[in-house]
């Protein structure tokens, strides 16, 4: 995706299905949609650096069009972690570099 200097952005909007999740002291696989209103619409992710220490990058990394994005929440009994309860978000931004959304998650 390429954008002109000066535009502001991309002109992409996004919606995030299934915004939040929570999660139970034994982890488990967090997911959600992103759906941006043109299927051309280039999109990034990355997680805050609160859950660096419980739960994987999100994947993918980057894309374009509808994607579901996938992370995993470690168990809190795996040591060593940040005690419960936590919280952390993967956040979202599009092709310009401009945040769009984001999930936010939390383990308790």
């Amino acid at each position: 995706t390429v954008d002109q200097a000066g535009t502001g952005g991309s002109g992409c909007t996004f919606q995030l299905i299934t915004p939040n999740s929570a999660f139970t002291a034994a982890g488990g696989l967090g997911a959600f949609v992103v759906v941006p209103n043109d299927q051309r619409c280039g999109w990034r992710v990355d997680r805050t650096s609160t859950g660096e220490d419980w739960s994987t990058e999100a994947s993918p990394i980057r894309g374009v069009g509808t994607a579901a994005i996938r992370f995993d929440v470690r168990s809190s009994t795996a040591a060593p972690q940040p005690p419960l309860p936590r919280q952390a978000e993967v956040r979202v931004t599009d092709s310009a570099g401009a945040a769009v959304g984001a999930h936010a998650y939390a383990q308790q």
